[in-house]
């Protein structure tokens, strides 16, 4: 029997096999895709509660360094990463000691931002109180000698003043005398107003507050009175003028009288001094009797007076000083000669 040729079926085994690794070597092999790890994926399971080790592990298998930011590095550490952990994730080469506890982090300031200025709201104005003005006080001045009197010790007060004179003597007894000698007869003195006009004034120095010394001087205006006599040999009537002027020149004291105020303060004053009379007069009647065609004369008499007054302050140191006194002439006090003067004057007082 003829057998059929033997099949090396071993050996075609054998090429199939070899032919197929060939072409699988021949094949590209398809890289296996590789695992990332994100910073996200470390804070997902620290927050889910997976323990430090599990993490360290799983960063170390990815071995690649993680970029961290300081934003990331806080939030790592605010979810529980210890320092090793961090340090592991940016450097795995590094050898990570687990369950080392986590060190509080150092929070950077809070940064203040300023907020844009706001747009204040328009607001109706508030209604405003009344204005309430306390009522002003008057300075009250208290002292021994004068209680209300603002006169400061040391001042000097100057004072302007005008007036009036009731019953002053017209004309004086030289130019009477005068005429009877150069013989004239029926002589008779018209004195016209009575009233006479005035005007001076003082000055005066605060030795306290309620004594002030004063000096003043005032001239007297007279007036022109006129007298009708008869020279000698002849029966009419012959009248002449007289221009008569009167100064005086006084010194004297003023105290103010205590009072419970500033304003008003009433004072007495009391002086003497000497009066100075000037006359003269036309005689051309008994022209040619040794007697010139006009005559003037002048006379000293002492003066004294005394007398009130008030001060009315209008500011603390200026005011008005109404007065009035009796005046007596020297020569004619025994005889009860004496006259009445009012006047009105303006002070003022400074230093003190």
């Amino acid at each position: 029997m003829i057998r059929p040729p033997r099949t090396p079926c071993g050996a075609r085994g054998a090429v199939a096999i070899a032919l197929c690794l060939c072409l699988s070597a021949a094949q590209p092999q398809q890289p296996a895709e590789e695992s990332s790890l994100t910073t996200a994926d470390v804070l997902k399971m620290l927050q889910g509660g997976v323990s430090e080790d599990l993490v360290i592990a799983a960063v170390k298998k990815h071995g690649k360094a993680i970029l961290l930011t300081a934003d990331d590095i806080l939030l790592l550490k605010s979810s529980g990463a210890t320092d090793g952990l961090v340090k592991l994730m940016m450097n795995p080469e590094l050898e990570a000691k687990p369950g080392t506890p986590p060190t509080e982090p150092k929070r950077a300031p809070p940064q203040v931002i300023p907020a844009p200025p706001a747009t204040p709201a328009i607001q109706p104005p508030a209604p405003r109180p009344p204005l309430v003005t306390p009522p002003a006080q008057r300075p009250v001045y208290t002292t021994s000698s004068s209680r209300g009197a603002p006169t400061r010790p040391g001042a000097v007060e100057l004072t302007a003043c005008g007036g009036f004179n009731n019953g002053i003597p017209l004309i004086s007894r030289d130019i009477a005398q005068g005429i009877a000698l150069a013989g004239g007869r029926s002589i008779t003195i018209h004195e016209g107003a009575k009233v006479k006009w005035l005007a001076g004034g003082s000055l005066g120095f605060a030795v306290t507050r309620g004594l002030l010394v004063v000096g003043e001087s005032v001239y007297n205006r007279v007036g022109n009175p006129k007298f009708s006599f008869r020279p000698p040999g002849s029966l009419a009537l012959v009248e002449n003028g007289v221009i008569l002027a009167m100064w005086d020149f006084t010194g004297g004291i003023q105290y103010q009288l205590p009072v419970p105020t500033s304003r008003v303060v009433p004072y007495l004053s009391g002086g003497a001094g000497l009066a100075h009379f000037r006359a003269s007069t036309d005689l051309t009647g008994l022209s040619g009797r040794g007697v010139s065609s006009g005559i003037t004369t002048t006379s000293n008499e002492f003066t004294g007076h005394a007398g009130f007054g008030i001060r009315l302050y209008i500011t603390e140191r200026f005011g008005v000083r109404p007065e009035a006194r009796a005046v007596f002439l020297g020569e004619q006090i025994l005889g009860k000669k004496s006259y009445f003067r009012g006047a009105l004057g303006i002070f003022y007082q400074f230093g003190g």
